[in-house]
């Protein structure tokens, strides 16, 4: 009706909206997002096969963590969504950094794409080791 404000109503229809997460985000500063593939489809395209394999049964965010974890872009500088990546006020420079790698540049003395494919590697082994590790523990803990 003209004139009346149903709070509960209004507010439920914000959720199925996704506006409240929207103004979450944006409240605590992340106003910059970009979605997992972008990235994802960027780094799949000069990757070599064998190391694009170990990612084929995780999800574009873990991929991309692991891409931001291999450059060293601290986690503090963004925060991970259901389908998009949010950077916080002036950091979204560090993922144009990563983007724009120079692919012909070494690291390490090594090419470029064989350091990333090994800090790649690393990434994924530690994690499942720690969730490996995880399990067991929180296993002996019940028993």
């Amino acid at each position: 009706a003209a004139g009346q404000f149903d709070r509960e109503y209004v507010t439920s229809q914000l959720k199925c909206q996704g506006i409240m997460q929207t103004c979450e985000v944006l409240k605590v500063g992340l106003p910059t997002r970009v979605p997992y593939i972008e990235v994802a489809n960027v780094f799949r395209a000069k990757l070599p096969a064998p190391i694009l394999k170990l990612f084929e049964s995780e999800p574009d965010r873990a991929f991309v963590v692991a891409i931001l974890w291999s450059f060293e872009v601290p986690a503090e500088a963004y925060k991970c969504g259901h389908t998009k990546i949010f950077f916080r006020t002036g950091k979204m420079a560090l993922l144009e950094k990563v983007l724009s790698v120079d692919w012909s540049a070494t690291r390490d003395g090594e090419p470029l794409d064989q350091w990333l494919g090994k800090r790649l590697s690393r990434f994924l082994i530690r994690g499942r080791w720690r969730r490996g590790f995880a399990r067991v523990r929180t296993a002996a803990i019940l028993e």
